[in-house]
């Protein structure tokens, strides 16, 4: 299967009659990452900050969410895993949900506390709040796809610990051991 850029009712087509495989489905997976990324971003620049850092913070970003989705597709079991999408997205929603919140919480501690707890500490108080930001938002990232793919290896374990193969296999061992 190709990969259909624009063409919507191709992809329809395509998944309609079973056509894209799971290597087809992360290309969709990290194509849409990037996109939100670069929207995100571009909005960024054009209505609130035009710095070095939010071109900087933009790039880590593209990489962490190329790299990140990768992982995941691989902790789904790459390219003879199944439903790659399906877990990527039911597991992402709970993880995003709770890192959305823990960054919420570290924003508001930063805006209100940063003039107390740091911003006397340092020379430029307005780089260490730049940095700091960029770090969090690049930690934030990182932590997204590497709790996704830790909760993929956990649901990959579980379904091959409930295949009947294995479950065959611990009945003979368990038979054997009497």
């Amino acid at each position: 299967m190709a990969f259909h850029f624009w063409d919507t009712s191709a992809v329809v087509r395509d998944l309609s009659i079973e056509n894209v495989s799971e290597s087809d489905a992360v290309k969709y997976a990290v194509a849409t990452g990037l996109s939100w990324s670069l929207a995100h971003y571009i909005a960024l620049w054009i209505g609130v900050d035009r710095s070095w850092a939010l071109v900087y913070e933009f790039l880590v970003v593209l990489v962490v969410t190329a790299f990140g989705t990768y992982e995941c597709y691989r902790a789904n079991g790459g390219p003879d895993g199944k439903n790659f999408l399906r877990n990527f997205f039911c597991i992402a929603w709970p993880v995003g949900f709770k890192l959305f919140l823990l960054g919420w919480v570290i924003g508001i501690q930063m805006y209100y506390g940063f003039p107390t707890w740091v911003g006397t500490t340092f020379r430029d108080p307005a780089f260490a709040y730049t940095a700091l930001s960029l770090f969090l938002s690049a930690s934030l990232a990182v932590a997204y796809y590497w709790r996704i793919s830790v909760h993929l290896t956990r649901l990959q374990t579980q379904i091959r610990s409930n295949s009947p193969f294995e479950s065959q296999r611990s009945t003979s061992v368990v038979q054997l051991e009497k």
